[in-house]
């Protein structure tokens, strides 16, 4: 029988889960998925900076259409202050080529930090601002010039403060980010079930099944039953199906190998006992007067010895001694009156000699 080591049996148990190939696969399926909700969120805070700063300009072009109701088109303080809260700026400006300028400012307008165009935006432009909106920690008072949303032809002129509008935007990347966790999980779970339904289990049943053949390679019932996935798995099973009949058949040639070189052992013995009889018996023919019977002799003697070297070399083969080859001329006259010496002599006229 041939030994078969045999290894530590944890070495096929199934990894904690922190190390386990699914569970890679799900963080950084997770991974992915929240770097695709960043490069999706860049621009969609950017557009919502954007249209609150629209909304903005809407509410106060709302706001001063009470001015119109006016003979004057002015308002007391107390209206004036109201209208203005309720578009959440300090001041509004319409200018249009139709109408003379209307304008709302509280007494206390602060002084204007920073002022925006919405007429005069980038794409990279509008990412970079709300960003910059974001991480800025004062309140700043911002100057906001753009169309009307209500109407065309009509310019708005609002001063703002920037922190309500930080805080709406942070209010919603606060659930953007609920949201993409939300997605993420449950897309990676999505992905780890499937993964262990197609990948994980069939690939774990194969290390079993692998296994188990280390442990018995005999065993017919440790052969791994192949399905008939058109896949990679599918291939992996049926090309180890393949292997391990292979590894099968070899030890069971194998064996038989061993037996035969066991018997050829025992034959050897019984074999060079017989030619050792025979040896003695080509002395006694050598004793002999006669010329032929000596030349026979001698023949015999020869013929011994080499199957006598032929069984060592056997029998140093099955020790797994295994012998060197080497390379001689062989001479032809050597070999004819080898031959000849062999055959029967029936007339002198008929003998063969080397010339």
């Amino acid at each position: 029988m041939t030994y078969i080591p045999v290894m530590p049996e944890n070495r096929f148990k199934l990894p904690p889960l922190r190390k386990s190939l699914s569970a890679r696969l799900l963080v950084l399926t997770i991974f992915f998925v929240m770097l695709a909700e960043i490069f999706i969120y860049a621009p969609s805070i950017g557009r919502f900076r954007f249209t609150y700063l629209q909304e903005t300009l809407a509410r106060a072009h709302l706001a001063s259409l009470a001015l119109e109701a006016t003979p004057d088109n002015m308002v007391d303080e107390t209206l004036s202050r109201q209208l203005l809260d309720h578009a959440r700026t300090h001041s509004i400006v319409l200018r249009s080529a139709n109408r003379a300028k209307l304008m709302l400012m509280a007494a206390d307008t602060p002084p204007v930090d920073r002022t925006f165009d919405l007429e005069r935006h980038t794409f990279m432009g509008l990412i970079m601002e709300a960003f910059n909106t974001m991480f800025q920690g004062g309140n700043r008072v911002l100057r906001v010039i753009g169309p009307s949303p209500m109407q065309a032809g009509v310019l708005v002129e609002v001063v703002m403060d920037e922190n309500p509008m930080r805080l709406a935007m942070i209010d919603y990347s606060q659930r953007i980010l609920a949201l993409s966790v939300g997605i993420s999980i449950f897309t990676a779970a999505l992905v780890y079930l499937s993964l262990q339904l197609i990948m994980v289990y069939p690939m774990r049943r194969i290390a079993e099944n692998m296994a188990a053949f280390r442990r018995a390679p005999e065993d017919r019932s440790s052969l791994i039953k192949p399905g008939e996935r058109p896949d990679e798995v599918g291939m992996v099973e049926r090309h180890l199906h393949d292997m391990q009949a292979t590894v099968r058949r070899a030890l069971r040639q194998k064996e038989r190998l061993a037996a035969v070189g066991t018997a050829v052992t025992k034959i050897n013995h019984d074999l060079r006992g017989i030619l050792a009889n025979a040896s003695l018996v080509s002395d006694r023919l050598g004793e002999i007067k006669d010329p032929e019977a000596r030349r026979l002799g001698v023949r015999i003697m020869e013929s011994i010895d080499k199957a006598v070297e032929l069984c060592a070399s056997t029998l140093k083969y099955t020790k797994d001694e295994i012998p060197e080859l080497t390379l001689q001329d062989a001479p032809v006259r050597e070999i004819v009156d080898e031959v000849g010496a062999g055959l029967p002599v029936r007339s002198a006229d008929r003998v063969v000699k080397w010339k």
